[in-house]
């Protein structure tokens, strides 16, 4: 009977090496066959810990996989099983993840609630650490940055007191994507440059393609589309053939930035086929913002309006605030290229006031430089007071980033060109 203990331990071991090579297919067989094995092993706590191990990584290789139903199934067959307060604690974590990408954020946060009081009651400092991280990135999905970061710093001290390198990944990760959404984009840079280093010792292809992925996004935000695409492209070399949908939109908002046009938003349009086939609710409102931007940069406007419209309209009933700003900035843009200048205020000066709560410089200064362009000819001293405001965010932004000839290629970056040109305007108009 022992031996059966000692043959799933080796088994977990190859499952979690297998799942590091992103090849879920196997892991779940792997996981599948050493859950059997451990039905007739003899009842110790060895055996329990070792079940919830393997529970743990097969749902993680389920929600990878985007096969949310069946990790939900998983979920409700292991808590049937479980007798520690440490498995119950990790389950309800992954019933939160499972959750909050499925773009369900209520019924997320009250998971996350309640697997940290079990973490708390039982002195399960890693379960705590994970439930944190899984709060963060419920808060800044929502646009609640100052309270994402916080919560996501304090899950990162807890990892790094106990070593755990993948936790300590994951979290350094999800730091990074709060920084991005704070605008400190040189920052996020940084820490999942930190992730990778780890995650490239352990050899790690999930992770590495997690992060791959959002170090080209945060590029992207500083306007060096060369390395975007440099980065998405090492992603999509991990990925193969099979993409999902978050980086299957980084590479159209790649390709279209570079001048691939074309094959840019047939790329976006895949995206949001493949968010919308998983019912990934959040990364469908990325792919419906990253499309419609892209339309109306092209001079598309009917089509971005549509789904500019559509994204409102989802996004609102979650209180989804950075989607919410987004919609609204673009349904301003494409009512401003129509002179409905009206509709563009009210649209903007909407999107305006909903930044002002997320903390998302990206757009607040976005909707400041919309608001001054419009307002230029009718009310000049509005929009000139507009012009400063996203201005000063711009070159608050720009110092953040370190890397002397990357700030240059932000500066010179056409729509913050386009900024910086709005207050010497403003100037002019104001001498006259």
């Amino acid at each position: 009977m022992g031996d059966q203990i000692q043959t799933a331990k080796d088994m977990l071991n190859q499952l979690n090496a297998t799942y590091r090579q992103a090849n879920f297919a196997h892991a779940i067989d792997l996981a599948r066959q050493a859950l059997c094995l451990l039905q007739d092993a003899p009842e110790m706590p060895a055996r329990e810990t070792l079940r919830d191990s393997i529970h743990r990584r097969l749902v993680e290789c389920l929600d990878r996989s985007l096969r949310f139903d069946e990790a939900l199934e998983e979920i409700t067959q292991w808590e049937a099983q479980l007798t520690r307060a440490e498995g119950r604690t990790d389950a309800i974590g992954l019933r939160a993840r499972v959750s909050y990408r499925r773009g369900d954020f209520k019924h997320a946060m009250q998971y996350v609630d309640e697997g940290l009081s079990l973490a708390e009651a039982s002195g399960y400092a890693s379960g705590m650490a994970a439930l944190m991280r899984f709060r963060a990135d419920i808060l800044w999905m929502q646009g609640h940055l100052e309270q994402a970061l916080i919560s996501g710093q304090q899950s990162l001290a807890i990892y790094e007191r106990l070593d755990e390198i993948e936790g300590r990944a994951r979290t350094l990760n999800t730091v990074s994507a709060v920084y991005h959404m704070m605008g400190n984009h040189y920052r996020s840079i940084r820490y999942a440059l930190k992730a990778i280093s780890l995650l490239e010792a352990m050899d790690d292809k999930v992770g590495l393609r997690v992060l791959y992925n959002n170090v080209g996004e945060s590029y992207q935000q500083i306007y060096a589309m060369d390395k975007a695409l440099q980065y998405h492209e090492k992603a999509a070399a991990i990925t193969g053939s099979h993409f999902d949908s978050d980086l299957a939109r980084n590479l159209g908002v790649d390709m279209v930035a570079v001048g691939r046009v074309e094959e840019g938003l047939a790329k976006l349009h895949e995206a949001l086929a493949l968010a919308q086939q998983h019912q990934e609710l959040d990364e469908v409102m990325q792919c419906l913002h990253s499309l419609a931007d892209a339309l109306f940069n092209v001079g598309k406007f009917d089509e971005a309006k549509k789904l500019a419209l559509d994204l409102l309209e989802m996004a609102q009933p979650r209180d989804a605030v950075r989607h919410i700003i987004r919609a609204l900035l673009i349904l301003g843009h494409v009512a401003h290229e129509k002179n409905d200048l009206v509709g563009a205020q009210e649209f903007l000066h909407e999107g305006f006031m909903v930044a002002q709560r997320a903390n998302d410089k990206t757009m607040i200064w976005q909707t400041h430089a919309a608001l001054s362009e419009m307002l230029a000819d009718s009310q000049p001293e509005i929009a000139a007071v507009h012009a400063h405001i996203a201005a000063d965010m711009v070159n608050i932004m720009a110092n953040t980033i370190e890397d002397e000839a990357m700030q240059r290629n932000f500066l010179h970056a056409p729509p913050i060109a386009k900024v910086i040109a709005l207050t010497h305007k403003g100037r002019k108009s104001r001498r006259h």
